[in-house]
């Protein structure tokens, strides 16, 4: 008996009774942008972002686990995300199991509900239709995936905001509840409020589950992890750790932030912040994930490494596995000095990893085979033509569309893009892979544009461009066009138009997004940077009516 008490007491005082339990994962990443969508009028996100080759090249780089972010409560045939979820969704969600499975890489499906749920506190009726969210996913997608393996892994809701903390840990409980219907014993995330913050997290109580992992998000402090965007976009780079002499002057109302930085921007606060979270954990004997983390793309490389660094070593030394937001998004593995988010659409994986950054963040360069897997899916292009949107953009592409919506139609088309009159302004943009963007030079008198096209008034009309990337003054998004007019073709019936690539013309004149100017120039164009094929709607004089549809945009040789 005396010996069997000095054990337990050697185990306690050592700390292995209580020690925070190990999860079979050490770090990963985000992949925004792949099952989000933040594009108003559009019905599907970017489901061709990302192939199975990229999960390998990232295994090859240290990545164990991927955070997949899903909006669940816009990607629904109801409002507020109450509805079934769009079936397009599911089966890519399908394939990215089976991709996450079979290369061994733990997957989290996050319940991403942001864009109806991200605010500063929740009302009563707030409380009510996020209850009804939150049922409908997960009664969906936990009967849907109940017999995958363990390398699955659910988590209820991304960033529970207000802190409303009572109100919110039953919501909590009843999903945990729900899920367990279907699903008896898979690991299930759960939050704190106040956007998953480490001090809400830590006066938590655990629940009754020993299945679950607790996760917070840390950008502390919030001033040098905003750098550059938001309120502080012209004042300058802020330092990590905080230095007076570099610190940039702040207008009166944002004077706070230098208080802030000066008390958190170092070493010693986060490694406090970090254990504060990890002593939790171990005094209720659950495991713990940061499910966010990271620095602007744009802020200061050294200052980037820095705070990198630190809050990563933070992790290891308390055994907590942790995901970077994002892989080429804007606290991703790329490093640039410009301070865009229109910028994000023209990066590439693997291309653009910048070493230095993902070493910082614990990760190593891909290997060239992983790397030649994802450039192997090109190879045949142009002799196989490249499919730019069908319904869903070209793979490996980014989408954007303004004042245009995405429709399922009745025929054989289902989702396609309609541009409504009377509407001065509308367009569609999709980025290409660089790699299938490279080989137009080369070819331009063999490639076609290729699209379906169904008119409905003779008064309509829209341009066809290739259009090069956008950088500001210093690199215009110059482009070449080719104009569609319904007087050439037959009303209400598809038809497929090829435009010779070599027809198209180039225009004066060209607007940058990233300089919000005009620049009324003789046009500049450049294979070299030719990025995009978009479609201009513009009706500048409110001359057209009705509905122009378009829908199986290819690129081919003739």
């Amino acid at each position: 008996m005396k010996e069997l008490t000095l054990i337990l007491a050697t185990l306690i005082l050592s700390g292995s009774v209580f020690a925070q339990n190990t999860l079979p994962f050490s770090k990963g990443v985000n992949m925004p942008m792949f099952f989000e969508n933040w594009n108003k009028g559009r019905i599907l996100p970017d489901l061709n972002r990302y192939t199975e080759a990229d999960f390998v090249c990232l295994k090859s780089m240290g990545v164990d686990i991927i955070r997949l972010p899903i909006n669940c409560d816009v990607l629904t045939d109801e409002e507020f995300g109450a509805g079934t979820i769009h079936e397009p969704v599911l089966k890519k969600l399908d394939e990215v199991c089976d991709w996450a499975e079979r290369n061994q890489i733990y997957l989290i499906i996050d319940n991403h509900n942001n864009q109806t749920f991200d605010k500063p506190s929740y009302t009563s009726n707030d409380f009510i239709l996020l209850q009804k969210q939150l049922e409908s996913a997960w009664t969906q997608i936990a009967q849907r995936y109940a017999d995958r393996s363990d390398y699955i892994i659910y988590e209820i809701m991304n960033e529970p905001a207000g802190k409303n903390a009572d109100k919110w840990y039953k919501i909590q409980q009843g999903i945990i509840n729900l899920i367990r219907r279907y699903d008896a014993s898979r690991k299930i995330i759960v939050s704190g409020v106040n956007w998953s913050n480490i001090t809400e997290l830590t006066q938590l109580k655990p629940y009754k589950d020993e299945n679950l992992i607790y996760t917070f998000h840390f950008y502390e402090p919030w001033g040098f992890l905003t750098d550059g965007s938001g309120p502080l976009s012209d004042i300058g780079e802020i330092p990590f750790p905080y230095d007076e002499k570099r610190f940039p002057k702040l207008p009166d109302n944002l004077s706070w932030i230098k208080d802030q930085c000066r008390k958190e921007g170092n070493i010693k606060h986060i490694n406090s912040r970090i254990k504060k979270a990890a002593d939790w954990a171990k005094k209720n004997n659950v495991t713990l994930l940061c499910g966010e983390f990271g620095t602007k793309i744009w802020t200061n490389p050294k200052d980037r490494a820095a705070w990198n660094k630190a809050v990563t070593s933070a992790f290891r030394e308390n055994n907590i596995p942790y995901c970077v937001w994002g892989v080429i998004e804007c606290n991703g593995l790329v490093q640039t000095k410009i301070r865009s988010i229109e910028y994000l659409g023209y990066l590439d994986f693997p291309d653009d990893i910048d070493a230095y950054i993902a070493e910082s963040y614990g990760f190593s360069m891909p290997t060239s085979e992983a790397v030649a897997k994802i450039k192997a899916g090109y190879d045949d292009f142009p002799k196989k033509p490249y499919v730019v949107y069908d319904g869903i953009g070209g793979t490996r592409s980014r989408m954007g569309i303004w004042n245009v919506n995405e429709k399922k139609v009745s025929d054989s088309h289902e989702y396609c893009l309609v541009m409504s009159y009377p509407q001065k302004y509308g367009n569609s943009g999709v980025n290409l892979p660089k790699i299938i963007a490279s080989k137009f030079e080369e070819n331009v008198d063999s490639l076609v544009v290729c699209l379906d096209v169904k008119f409905t008034d003779k008064s309509q009309s829209f341009e066809v461009l290739l259009q090069d990337s956008d950088f500001g003054r210093k690199e215009l998004p110059w482009s070449k066009h080719y104009e569609l007019k319904a007087a050439d073709y037959a009303l209400n019936e598809w038809v497929t138009v090829e435009i010779p690539v070599s027809s198209f013309q180039e225009n004066r004149g060209v607007y940058s997004d990233v300089d919000q100017k005009w620049y009324d120039l003789p046009c500049e164009f450049t294979w070299s940077r030719f990025q995009k094929v978009f479609l201009d709607f513009n009706d500048h004089n409110d001359s057209k009516k009705g509905d122009v549809f378009v829908d199986n945009i290819i690129i081919k040789m003739k």
